[in-house]
């Protein structure tokens, strides 16, 4: 079975985020990042992936250049959550 086989009702059938379940901070060769943690959904599946902020840093600033309206500014802490609603909702 195809995990992406049920489009939802824009048609779109790729992941879709579901929500932020946390955060961790963590050291790495003596450099301390937070890393999140994303829950995405494909088809039935759900799973959880971690990205480091600055990745939701560069995501949101390509997004920002692309949208005519801008969304909010992103906050240093869990920002992106509100900024992948929104996208989600327009899909």
């Amino acid at each position: 079975r195809e995990a992406m086989s049920s489009p939802d009702d824009s048609g779109y059938r790729g992941p879709k985020f579901v929500g932020i379940k946390g955060h961790d901070n963590v050291s790495h060769n003596g450099s301390k990042t937070t890393v999140y943690f994303v829950q995405v959904q494909v088809g039935d599946a759900m799973f959880v992936v971690k990205h480091r902020y600055h990745e939701f840093k560069d995501f949101f600033d390509k997004v920002r250049r692309r949208l005519r309206s801008l969304p909010p500014p992103l906050g240093r802490r869990l920002g992106y959550c509100g900024l992948m609603a929104q996208l989600n909702e327009g899909t």
